[in-house]
């Protein structure tokens, strides 16, 4: 099966959540034996699909659908009738979930609803098995600071209906916890909790039964930094440009900061840790490096390869975003500030290569896209809507270079426009365009390119920030 242009596909990235439970499983089959599929976790943030039932040797088309949109892929029918696809998640997702499994009129459908109710944790120093000190709440994307705790714990406290909670830290061994407190490390065991310094996840899921069955009604995801002599804090403010090299007062942002994607948290949280590349969110495809940035202490760095196609449509490393201060809908206005490099030798040897795109909820080409095309010209693209480009100039090679994207959305061509600077400079004034082509658009960063181009195509993103009125 065969994506159109910019959509994402389902083998690779669909963002819902890593505690997830089935509620209903739907059939409908022409032939004997009856289709069937289920969705099996296993473990955060990663799901498998296995199906029964389908005519052998298929293609099975995959149709997820969730608040952020839908997503379609395929999965090879075995000739058992059997099917399996991996499923990568959002673990902060909450919301309703549908699958669609169709292959040679076999149909077979599942709808999941997944637990909005956040738990409240916190950082326990047991004196005693039982009984505790409490130290600090426990928040996404805190420091927290364990070397003077004679027995730190993570207690889960998450109030009426939940008779079992179930902890999966750093995706690895989970545990089952039937007794309030509901602790992650059993105060029984022989050694204790003694976490490494860096980044950990912790991954808690609230069920109405024991032993983690039934209905799952609570569920929380934290990243978080273990350090020492530091204090429980928030994430660190994203670095600035040095004043004397920030872009000129005379270009318009927003007053009003609604995203931030400029990696400086280290990791991919900004960008909901979905990666749509073949070594997912980490190198050689996808790293975040500190050696080559635009004055901050991080920045992305993408890399595509001759047949980097992790989902079914077109060569690509890319990072999407869920934060619903990404999202646009028909009326909104926005700038978006962003740095991009482009190595000494870049030349596209293709048609195409998306760096930046705001995608519909449909298929189809994205309504406004940062496009590459006659080898090294940027350009502001709208395939998907008015199928009209315009040029912002060439590509300035082997250094850092700042825009400046001024977007109202619309789908009605007499209030949507586009309008762009690059350091400092308007270079393309405002034209009436259309930008949208469904009420809802997201966003996604990197590279995307035609699967015809050839050789290594690379880029340096940083200072990624969204703003509106």
């Amino acid at each position: 099966m065969s994506l159109a242009r910019g959509r994402q596909g389902l083998l690779i990235a669909v963002s819902v959540a890593a505690a997830m439970i089935l509620l209903s499983v739907s059939v409908a089959n022409a032939a004997e034996p009856r289709a069937r599929i289920a969705l099996a976790k296993a473990q955060p943030g990663v799901f498998l699909i296995t199906g029964s039932g389908f005519p052998a040797g298929t293609a099975a088309s995959l149709a997820v659908t969730t608040r952020s949109g839908k997503d379609v892929g395929t999965a090879r029918v075995s000739a058992d009738g059997s099917l399996k696809a991996k499923l990568k998640l959002n673990p902060r997702y909450s919301g309703l979930i549908k699958v669609q499994a169709t292959a040679a009129g076999a149909r077979a459908g599942a709808s999941f609803d997944l637990p909005a109710k956040p738990i409240p944790l916190k950082l326990y120093d047991e004196t005693a098995p039982g009984k505790g000190n409490e130290v600090a709440n426990l928040q996404d994307r805190q420091v927290i600071d364990v070397s003077s705790l004679g027995s730190p714990n993570i207690w889960a406290l998450p109030g009426s209906g939940v008779k079992s909670v179930r902890f999966c830290l750093d995706n690895g061994a989970c545990r089952v916890e039937a007794n309030a407190p509901f602790a992650m490390h059993d105060d029984e065991a022989p050694e204790k909790w003694r976490p490494s310094k860096g980044r950990h996840t912790l991954d808690v899921t609230g069920y109405s039964t024991a032993n983690a069955t039934g209905k799952a009604v609570a569920h929380t995801y934290v990243a978080f930094q273990v350090g020492s002599g530091a204090q429980p804090s928030k994430p660190s403010t994203p670095v600035t440009q040095k004043p004397e090299e920030a872009a000129p007062s005379n270009v318009p942002v927003g007053g009003k900061e609604v995203f931030v994607g400029d990696f400086e948290t280290g990791d991919f949280d900004q960008w909901s840790n979905n990666c749509h590349a073949v070594s997912d969110c980490g190198p050689p495809s996808i790293e975040i490096q500190s050696k080559d940035t635009r004055n901050s202490k991080f920045a992305g760095h993408f890399i595509v390869h001759d047949g980097d196609t992790p989902i079914d449509s077109g060569e690509r490393s890319e990072v999407r975003a869920e934060d619903p201060g990404s999202l646009v809908h028909n009326g909104d206005e926005r700038w978006y500030q962003v740095s991009y490099k482009f190595p000494a030798n870049f030349k596209l040897d293709g048609d195409w290569l998306i760096v930046t795109q705001w995608h519909a909820t449909n298929d189809g080409s994205p309504p406004v896209a940062i496009e590459i095309r006659n080898g090294d010209e940027l350009t502001i693209t709208s395939d998907g809507a008015d199928n009209v480009n315009h040029t912002i100039g060439k590509i300035p090679v082997g250094k850092w270079s700042d825009y400046v994207f001024h977007i109202k959305f619309s789908e009605n061509k007499s209030e949507g426009f586009v309008e762009a600077w690059q350091d400092g400079k308007l270079v393309v004034p405002k034209v009436s365009m259309r930008t949208m082509a469904t009420e809802e658009a997201y966003l996604k960063a990197g590279i995307y390119r035609d699967n015809d181009a050839t050789g290594t195509s690379e880029v340096w993103m940083d200072n990624f920030r969204v703003t509106a009125p």
